[in-house]
């Protein structure tokens, strides 16, 4: 079976909280309504690329997917049905925050198909719900919690942030009883990270002793912010979690199949504003521009902003970089069914500098990463990253091909 998973974009939010880098707009209902509108005509229009394909996973990302009106978002998934083959038990999953959440919002999410709600807490320490700059009150989830239970929605996540400023390993502890308590099957422990275009960014990158006003505010240094992943990652498996990926853990242990379709590296299309595609070896992304994409979101070459044909050598780093995300790693045997060949001579040292430094490991055939080299994922990634790019350079390769995506872009 040839999967498909399909992510839809949302950029809009109340506001930008400090600590985010993602593309994001405020608006009103009537820009929500016709953003969803926009989603339709790009799904219609993209139908044909997905021919073939399978709909096994959808997930509404941010932005803030809340905000759209919960007609409208049924209005999406019924195009997608309409328009797009779709496995009977697919999941279909929507970021949200505990402040966004109605009964007649859930209603209509059942309504809709939606199977699974990722709620993006952060933390559950006032302080540090403060020094992230969120958009909501940080006692939201008080209501979201009686609302969830009194509709008996169980398709529940949660994601925690660890590193943050003034965060110990109690503080953590209470933020994960917390979302343990909250009914949470899925506990995303991430790292907090300073990433450009954010807030907190431009305030405290250079300069994170301005932070340090207050001692519950002060930056946790690198070895502490280690310690606090291996913390809280020992309190989930003693809550009975298991890891299934560098940042994820589930209560029966498997993994949904939004979340596969990442660390599997299934073809995936992307809808809206700013979102990416892989189809058929070709890498693209949408325009960033908004304004561009609503009028013309009906007509994929206009709204693509980037497209480029995969190397084989980016293939396997693709590949690679999902299997490290998942916890199981991958092995040489498994490298070589899904493309036919061994794992190229590029990667394979980049693995080795990273077991060299401690990032990763190989028993057998098998690589993994360590718990330092989960905690510095992004760092790993981009050194697997680096290897292909060099191969792509020296091998003069241009990404030109017959796609319509890359024709746009050409």
């Amino acid at each position: 079976m040839n999967e498909l998973h399909v992510d839809l974009s949302f950029p809009y939010c109340p506001r930008r909280c400090d600590y985010c880098d993602a593309l994001v707009a405020t608006g009103r209902v009537a820009d929500f309504e016709r953003y969803a509108d926009a989603l339709v005509r790009e799904l219609r229009a993209a139908a044909p690329e997905a021919r073939g394909r399978i709909v096994t996973s959808v997930r509404f990302s941010g932005g803030s997917p809340v905000l759209m009106p919960p007609k409208a978002l049924t209005r999406v998934m019924d195009e997608l049905r309409n328009t797009f083959e779709v496995a009977p038990d697919a999941d279909a999953a929507l970021q949200a925050t505990c402040a966004g959440l109605s009964f007649d919002a859930l209603g209509h999410y059942r309504k809709a198909g939606i199977t699974f709600l990722e709620l993006g807490q952060e933390t559950f320490d006032g302080v540090q719900h403060d020094a992230l700059g969120l958009c909501y009150p940080m006692n939201s989830y008080i209501d979201a919690r009686q609302l969830l239970t009194f509709c008996s929605w169980d398709g529940l996540g949660m994601s925690l942030l660890y590193g943050l400023p003034g965060q110990n390993r109690v503080n953590l502890s209470t933020s994960i009883v917390n979302a343990v308590g909250f009914g949470a099957r899925e506990i995303a422990l991430a790292p907090l990270r300073l990433r450009p275009g954010s807030a907190l960014h431009e305030r405290y990158a250079e300069h994170p002793e301005r932070f340090d006003a207050l001692p519950r505010k002060a930056w946790p240094t690198d070895d502490e912010r280690l310690a606090l992943r291996a913390a809280g990652e020992e309190q989930l498996v003693a809550d009975g979690f298991t890891r299934v990926t560098q940042h994820l853990f589930s209560a029966d242990g498997t993994l949904r199949a939004s979340q596969r379709a990442r660390c599997d590296d299934v073809d995936r299309l992307g809808v809206g504003v700013g979102a990416w595609s892989k189809l058929d070896g070709v890498v693209s992304r949408s325009t960033g521009d908004l304004a561009r994409y609503l009028a013309h979101a009906e007509d994929i070459r206009a709204i693509t902003a980037a497209a480029d044909v995969l190397t084989p050598v980016e293939a396997s780093c693709r590949y690679v970089a999902g299997r490290l995300f998942a916890a199981e790693g991958f092995s040489h045997a498994e490298h070589e069914r899904r493309f036919g060949a061994i794992l190229p001579a590029p990667l394979r040292t980049e693995l080795e500098r990273l077991a060299e430094a401690g990032w990763a490991t190989c028993e057998g055939d098998r690589w993994k990463l360590t718990c330092e080299g989960g905690h510095r994922y992004d760092d790993a990634v981009q050194h697997l990253a680096a290897a292909a790019q060099a191969e792509k350079e020296a091998t003069g390769h241009r990404g030109a091909g017959a796609n319509p995506r890359v024709a746009a872009s050409a």
